[in-house]
């Protein structure tokens, strides 16, 4: 359909439920010419003539038409006003105004016109007052002037493997109504990627290239709603638009872009006791965002955005969502070294990054804002754990020149406990309240800080905390998930070196926390037990308190700590139960005297099982993925009972499918092996003998060559951190490569090439 007539059902459509009462209202033939629009109700004849032509003659041809008509109507409906409108695409010319004026005519913009029933530009000026989802200035915390520079982060749609620029998605939103869900993890920029969308967007529409304008709602803000034209009043009411059903109208209509933040962070509709109501609960909170979804014109564009892991899966995702529409899934990555150059030069900062550095941009922000990048982090001996514990002493240490009086132990301990004290929330990340933060001052310092000016202002910017969206006066966030389980990592440490001296009654009390330590925490663990040369005396002596006092979640900890050592477990019948576990690793390691009971496995990895004698037992459990088995059948006998299983693994990608291919040669399939380990199952570096887990003897031959050609090719290198406990590290900037290792059939790749030629 060619522009002009485009443009003239647009303005009919606006015309129409201006005017609602008017019963046949629109293009008519009168006096034997064509009206673009003639609306009659009971006090007012409302003419209307379209132009997408700035031409002199045609305005005056148009002006006279409509002036022509009046004069023919006025006769017919003496008791009537007649009103002409000539309306623009854009705004008027000075010389279509005066023809306008001379005819008693009102020349009027679409966007003005559109005004009428809604005011877009009023709206978005509302918009940019409030705070969108969890933006803040890095330096100044400051939700509405967020003055770093954004460099975008890689946004991948499933199944196709080119990156989508935000103008991209932005014109597929505008034009072709796309919709879209989001998705990425904590401090990737989510929010700030949406609100650059929602910029872009807004600046098409004020300059005319587009008729939509986007509305951008914070989820949180509207806990309990199922009916979106209530959430689009609220939305309104809460940013100061004075005019919520003219949005509503908007919406109806297909004039708005939906963008709605923060999927995630929408309290359930309902609860449930059993785990395998968990799904069902998800789903019924989506309940707004689907009937956004099925309520919003398909000519209308919708982008969903939240956390990567709310759902259990991305088919769950999907489900719980689009109901029918034609959703498409986007991944919203960590920064790339790219993406982290460009960041910091923009900065003027130039360092070696190393490879465990963290990729978060809220975090690399959050450091460059601080100054902490003029510390020297480009020590690459290091792997995630002993770099984590190094980034935080060098954070607490710069604090602690800042604050005289106030040394860095101190102040780490009051971070560890702050992030222990996390633990007892439905969210790790907090909020930590202003009377939470002066308590744990108290617990560590012996007396409360309001008396000391100095411990006060330290406080209020502790490092690795901001102020969060919205919450009491002086509370915090933590900025990073890895940040915060490093830092209650070394509580748990200290409970393990002195389990006797703990105060039970304290803010972080073990026995309120939720979920146990995830990998890079266990890590931790690990590397402090070996660096301080700690004894396993000493951690079975915290294990029994823990199991004694009904700490489930620390004797966890425990355990996992003791099957990463892979120490032999000498107590009998250890049964533990309600506790929430991250990724256990299933291994043959003498805990077949363990009995986990109705417990949630969010990842289960099946190392090595040749002794099923020698493993736990879960029973009644739920157990989210499944990483080595593509089948429950394969998993040993005996071992779960009762259990629900949500999902597998593909049966190509398992390990075991790996190391029985025909097509490959020993060497290439351990090489294959030890990379999905290092690049896919862990995120920090893996220990040596994790790494030869699972080979058969003949395999385990190739092994340390095979380690060897990853070190010199550059795909590993070895911590020296723990050197009687050998950890290698996946280098960041090689992940695209090995993707393209592990699942590619291709004899020519050079790396496997070279793998062939190794011999035992």
């Amino acid at each position: 359909m060619e522009e002009g007539k485009l443009f003239e059902l647009e303005v009919l459509k606006i015309a129409s439920f201006l005017w609602p009462d008017c019963e046949n209202g629109g293009p008519h033939f009168i006096e034997g010419r064509e009206r673009d629009g003639v609306f009659v109700t009971e006090d007012v004849i409302h003419l209307i003539e379209v132009t997408i032509s700035k031409n002199e003659s045609k305005t005056n041809q148009d002006v006279k038409k409509l002036s022509g008509l009046r004069d023919h109507l006025k006769a017919k409906h003496p008791n009537k006003l007649i009103k002409c409108w000539f309306i623009t695409k854009h705004e008027p010319t000075p010389s279509q105004n005066s023809i306008a004026e001379s005819e008693g005519v009102i020349a009027i913009s679409f966007l003005k016109f559109q005004s009428k029933l809604f005011d877009a530009k009023k709206y978005l000026f509302r918009r940019d007052r409030h705070n969108f989802g969890s933006v803040r200035d890095p330096k100044t915390e400051d939700a509405l002037k967020f003055e770093d520079k954004f460099v975008p982060t890689e946004i991948i749609e499933i199944d196709n493997p080119s990156p989508l620029s935000i103008s991209i998605i932005s014109d597929n939103l505008a034009r072709r109504g796309e919709r879209y869900v989001m998705l990425g993890h904590f401090g990737v920029g989510k929010s700030l990627t949406c609100r650059e969308i929602y910029n872009k967007l807004k600046i098409s529409f004020e300059k005319g290239r587009i008729n939509k304008f986007p509305i951008f709602i914070n989820l949180r803000e509207h806990d309990g709603q199922t009916n979106p034209s209530e959430a689009i009043i609220r939305h309104a009411n809460t940013i100061g638009f004075d005019k919520p059903e003219s949005l509503v109208a908007a919406w109806k209509l297909g004039y708005i872009i939906l963008i709605l933040d923060g999927l995630d962070e929408m309290a359930p509709l309902s609860w449930a006791d059993q785990p395998t109501k968990f799904k069902d609960v998800r789903y019924k909170t989506m309940t707004l965002i689907r009937n956004f979804i099925s309520g919003t014109p398909s000519e209308s564009g919708i982008l969903v955005c939240g956390r990567s892991n709310y759902f259990d899966s991305d088919e769950e995702c999907l489900n719980a969502l689009e109901n029918g529409a034609n959703l498409k899934l986007l991944k919203l990555s960590d920064f790339n070294e790219h993406q982290i150059s460009t960041y910091l030069k923009e900065k003027d900062i130039k360092v070696n990054i190393p490879e465990w550095f963290p990729t978060r941009p809220l975090l690399i922000a959050y450091l460059v804002s601080k100054g902490l990048f003029q510390e020297e982090i480009t020590n690459k001996d290091l792997d995630a754990a002993s770099g984590w514990d190094w980034l935080i002493d060098k954070i607490v240490e710069r604090e602690a020149r800042l604050e005289n009086g106030v040394d860095s132990k101190t102040i780490r301990e009051i971070i560890e406990k702050l992030a222990s004290y996390c633990r007892t929330l439905l969210h790790p990340l907090g909020p930590v309240t202003e009377e939470v933060i002066s308590n744990v001052f108290y617990q560590v310092c012996g007396y409360y800080p309001k008396s000391d000016n100095r411990a006060l202002t330290m406080l209020q910017r502790l490092p690795g905390l901001s102020a969060p969206d919205q919450s009491k006066e002086g509370a915090r966030n933590f900025l990073d998930e890895n940040f915060v389980q490093v830092a209650a990592a070394g509580q748990v440490f200290k409970f393990i070196q002195s389990p006797y001296q703990r105060n039970v009654d304290r803010i972080d009390n073990p026995r309120l926390w939720k979920e146990c330590m995830g990998d890079l925490g266990i890590s931790l663990l690990s590397y402090m037990y070996n660096k301080k040369a700690l004894g396993k005396e000493r951690v079975f002596e915290a294990l029994d308190y823990a199991k004694k006092y009904e700490y489930n979640v620390l004797a966890v900890d425990i355990l996992l700590l003791i099957n990463d050592e892979d120490l032999v477990f000498n107590r009998k019948d250890f049964t533990i139960s309600d506790v929430i576990i991250p990724t256990w690793y299933l291994k043959d390691k003498n805990l077949n005297t363990i009995t986990f009971r109705e417990v949630i496995v969010q990842k289960l990895i099946v190392e090595s099982f040749e002794r099923d004698f020698a493993l736990p037992v879960f029973k009644e459990s739920y157990i989210v993925s499944v990483i080595g088995v593509h089948d429950q059948k394969f998993l040993p006998d005996g071992k779960f009972e009762n259990c629900i299983f949500d999902q597998f693994d593909e049966k190509k990608d398992t390990n075991a499918a790996i190391l029985n291919r025909d097509d490959l040669s020993i060497s290439e399939k351990v090489c294959i092996t030890i990379l999905r380990k290092l690049y896919f199952q862990a995120g920090g570096g893996r220990k040596e003998k994790a790494l030869k887990s699972g080979l058969s003897p003949q395999q385990v031959v190739y092994a340390d060559k095979v380690l060897s050609l990853l070190e010199k090719e550059r795909f590993a290198y070895k911590s020296k951190a723990s050197p009687n406990n050998r950890i290698w590290i996946p280098v960041r900037s090689r992940s695209a490569e090995v993707t393209q290792i592990v699942r590619s059939k291709d004899k020519k790749i050079n790396l496997l090439a070279k793998m062939r030629e190794i011999k035992a």
